[in-house]
């Protein structure tokens, strides 16, 4: 999982854990998760190939490998806020966690997904690619990819809004 896709799971997490705690005795937290998959998978067939994509897809989003870091994360964000639990506990929840939410759940999530955005031919089209080495070193290299599009953007950014402030400040307009 590349960094920026970590921070912002652990960002979520801890947004999801501090709204926990803050929640009264009063208020009672949902029992079930609200509906976010509305697509039907076609056929198990259909589900087969989805978790055979996201079972090689690496460092892709998506791909199940990513689970057990995403999970790691989550719990760590609950041992720092809960430091007076002991780790005999952390140590039988981790277990717990990641056998109830491993990669079968996060396929489970996420083949509704793929299927409503992939025809049964594309995803066994991408399940080939990633198979490939250049597939399998385009997976492996995202996470950099990533990353480095992100500064380059912001960088971009930096530039754009200097040239904006030159122009504007040549023309009379903002600060002086």
């Amino acid at each position: 999982m590349t960094k920026i896709r970590f921070i912002s799971l652990t960002f979520v997490v801890a947004l999801g854990y501090q709204t926990v705690l803050a929640q009264s005795g009063k208020e009672k937290r949902p029992e079930t998760v609200p509906d976010v998959i509305t697509t039907i998978v076609a056929s198990p067939a259909e589900a087969r190939a989805i978790r055979s994509l996201l079972d090689v897809m690496g460092e892709t989003p998506g791909g199940t490998q990513q689970t057990e870091k995403a999970l790691d994360g989550v719990i760590a964000v609950y041992r720092k806020g809960l430091p007076e639990v002991p780790e005999a506990v952390w140590s039988d929840l981790t277990i717990e966690i990641k056998r109830d939410f491993g990669p079968d759940k996060m396929a489970e999530f996420l083949t509704p997904i793929y299927a409503s955005r992939f025809s049964i031919a594309e995803i066994r089209e991408l399940t080939t690619f990633f198979k490939t080495p250049i597939g399998r070193k385009w997976s492996e290299l995202l996470p950099e990819l990533q990353r480095a599009s992100y500064n380059a953007a912001k960088s971009l950014g930096y530039l754009i809004g200097e040239r904006l402030n030159q122009r504007l400040k040549a023309k009379g307009y903002g600060k002086s």
